[in-house]
């Protein structure tokens, strides 16, 4: 048995939407072979200065920091994350929160790299500290141009994330 909805919407202008159900007179049940499913990578573990360093996006090769752009994976990663930590610290003051009450907490760095290997779109989640923005958006500015994301032959567009504990962002070499 079918209904049919008639639904009448006047907002300044008439716009008319109409709608049928039916119910299906057969039902088709389709089967397939089973098949092996791997999951996607495990969450990144933290590297050693307690990081956890993400790539996103759509590619076969994950961008760089230069000087990271021989390995592979996620030592590639890890790299780029301790690279962009150095930095980081060079462009740092003291830090402004309690180390004791937020020593620990994470700092998020997540930025694109574009197909040519520059840096844009920096955003910093930490817990307060508003001089941290410039100091790591200066930080990445100041890095020379990484080498980008590929897809193929390809260089294209993708984003790092580094996770830093707020603390990490504060000890000098």
């Amino acid at each position: 048995m079918a209904r049919l909805l008639h639904v009448l919407f006047l907002a300044g202008s008439a716009c008319a939407v109409f709608g049928q159900e039916t119910t299906p007179t057969s039902v088709k049940v389709v089967k397939s072979d089973a098949m092996e499913m791997k999951s996607g990578d495990p969450a990144p573990t933290p590297s050693a200065g307690g990081a956890t360093a993400v790539a996103l996006g759509d590619f076969t090769s994950a961008p760089a920091v230069k000087g990271c752009g021989d390995l592979k994976e996620q030592p590639r990663l890890d790299c780029s994350a301790e690279k962009v930590l150095a930095a980081i610290r060079g462009q740092v003051g003291a830090p402004a929160l309690d180390m004791k009450a937020f020593g620990a907490s994470p700092v998020t760095v997540t930025f694109v790299v574009n197909q040519f290997g520059d840096v844009k779109d920096i955003r910093v989640e930490h817990p307060g500290d508003v001089a941290l923005n410039k100091a790591v958006t200066l930080a990445l500015y100041g890095l020379p141009r990484l080498v980008p994301a590929s897809k193929g032959t390809a260089d294209v567009i993708a984003s790092l994330q580094f996770k830093y504990p707020y603390s990490e962002l504060f000890v000098k070499p």
